[in-house]
């Protein structure tokens, strides 16, 4: 005995009591229905029939209804479904009637054609159905798309072939959406195996971030037109945007010499007469914590950064009356005028205008047997405009060479070689934040001290003491930290308060004056 359904689908595409003709595509192919059916399965039809003028219908009295831009092929499942509320869905059927069931509001349809893309999506075909679904216009499905996409991006985006085909403005969406989580060097090769032209490629590859490939990618890229035309361009965007520094720095120098800020900042340099030798320490002797004198040589005038930086100096006794702050921008001095402090505390946050000069002037600074503490994420980075140039950089004095940055990589304390070192002293735990800005360096300089490992095995702290000449020593410690802690931003991006950071920072500060 046959089924309802059985005998329904006898009247799909049926013109035996029709009351709808269908001209579908461009061809205006008939195809048949019946008024009841249809109505009862969407309101749209229903309210579309009620309305419906004798003019759009035939001399037979049958309602006509044109629908150019669908297949006949499609439209034929879409009545099936209609007819009997069941269909079988293919990859190439899914999306028309995703549209055709939201165009009629057929949401029991709408739910079963996602049901089959979260269930047969092809990993290869991702982004050509996440280019079709753009098409759509649907935010729900270009929503859906986007979470798949996001909670998958790394296999995806590593798949070759995964842009084949895919249009140059689907690429640029899919390049400038912020949450796939994916390495740049992915991005450039499946970018490199599309068909689009050079120049469109071109202009994709200079919305990825160069400085996150890394050396290794950097290697690869070289082989490749496309690799030597973005490293080009990256060489000189980055000449450009250096020029541009310093012609904003030296605006803000002139501005700034007028301002309350550089009087403060210059007056808190207490410099004395270098000629009255009973003044000037030449002499190394055990200095009590309140005895040091501290300069704070940097170049930003970013007052809260300052301001955490001198409460991490003074939490273990120095004085604050005894830290001054001299920012290298704002102000050229010489040794003699140096010679007043027993250590010197080097941070950067901007690029240094004369960082060869001050290379050489810690260097001479170090050869009259004082200490100085030098902060790595900035300061000692590889071929930076931040970074500190000249002599001080070199093997001779520095534990480790300058290296390259890493961030966004969360890492704490890791192995410590010396626990019972002065430095060491209190220190349990640290913690860098989620940035743990930090410079990757695997070539020691003779005669230096690892103290402590970052988690990674990057040093954390290290040490070199260079013998001068008259029996005087001078000592450079590298912290390789941002030594800015989370209480200037409460977000955890930088060193957690609630870990030592402080004891690290002024232990070092004290061990530089009486090591």
């Amino acid at each position: 005995m046959k089924s309802l359904k059985d005998h329904l689908s006898y009247f799909i595409n049926c013109n035996e009591l029709a009351d709808v003709k269908f001209l579908i595509g461009k061809k205006n192919k008939e195809m048949y229905g019946h008024q009841l059916i249809l109505s009862i399965n969407s309101q749209m039809w229903k309210s579309m029939f009620y309305t419906m003028k004798w003019s759009e219908m035939d001399n037979k009295k049958i309602a006509v209804v044109k629908i150019p831009e669908q297949k006949p092929k499609i439209f034929a499942k879409f009545l099936q479904y209609c007819y009997t509320g069941s269909v079988k869905i293919t990859m190439e059927s899914v999306l028309p009637l995703y549209k055709l069931s939201d165009k009629y509001l057929m949401e029991d349809l709408k739910e079963l054609c996602v049901f089959y893309l979260e269930s047969n999506i092809i990993n290869s075909m991702c982004f050509q159905f996440y280019e079709k679904i753009l098409e759509l216009n649907d935010q729900n499905l270009i929503g859906w798309i986007n979470n798949l996409i996001k909670k998958n991006s790394r296999y995806f985006f590593s798949l070759n072939g995964a842009f084949y085909g895919i249009k140059y403005q689907t690429l640029k969406r899919l390049l400038m959406n912020p949450n796939y989580d994916c390495h740049e060097i992915e991005f450039f090769h499946r970018i490199e195996e599309t068909k689009l032209k050079f120049a469109e490629k071109c202009k994709l590859v200079k919305l990825l971030h160069f400085d996150l490939i890394g050396s290794k990618g950097i290697k690869k890229i070289k082989k490749t037109e496309l690799g030597m035309y973005w490293i080009k361009k990256e060489k000189m965007k980055r000449k450009k945007k250096l020029e541009i520094q310093k012609k904003i720095l030296k605006k803000k120098i002139l501005l700034l010499k007028n301002s309350k800020l550089y009087s403060m900042l210059t007056k808190s340099l207490r410099f004395r007469n270098s000629n009255n030798e009973e003044k000037c320490r030449t002499m190394k002797a055990p200095l009590r914590a309140d005895q040091v004198r501290v300069l704070i040589m940097t170049t930003t005038t970013y007052l809260k950064y300052l301001n955490d930086i001198m409460e991490s100096i003074t939490s273990q006794g120095i004085l604050r009356k005894n830290v001054s702050i001299l920012n290298v921008n704002l102000k050229t001095v010489t040794l003699n005028e140096l010679r007043i402090f027993d250590t010197i505390f080097v941070f950067s946050y901007k690029p240094f205008l004369k960082s060869i000069y001050y290379g050489k002037l810690l260097k001479n600074f170090l050869k009259l047997g004082k200490g100085i503490v030098i902060c790595a994420s900035d300061s000692l980075r590889a071929k930076h405009v931040r970074s500190l140039q000249g002599e001080i950089t070199s093997l001779e004095y520095l534990p480790f060479k300058p290296g390259k940055l890493i961030h966004r990589v969360q890492a704490s304390l890791g192995k410590v070689h010396h626990p019972d070192h002065p430095i060491m002293k209190g220190v349990n735990s640290f913690d860098g934040g989620s940035d743990s800005f930090r410079i990757k360096t695997k070539l020691i300089s003779p005669n230096a001290t690892v103290i402590a490992e970052w988690s990674d095995g990057v040093p954390l702290i290290a040490l070199k003491k260079n013998q001068i000449e008259n029996d005087l020593n001078g000592c450079v410690i590298v912290l390789n930290i941002w030594p800015v802690s989370d209480s200037v931003r409460n977000n955890n991006t930088f060193w957690l308060q609630n870990t030592d950071g402080k004891k690290i920072i002024s232990n070092s500060i004290l061990y530089s004056v009486n090591f």
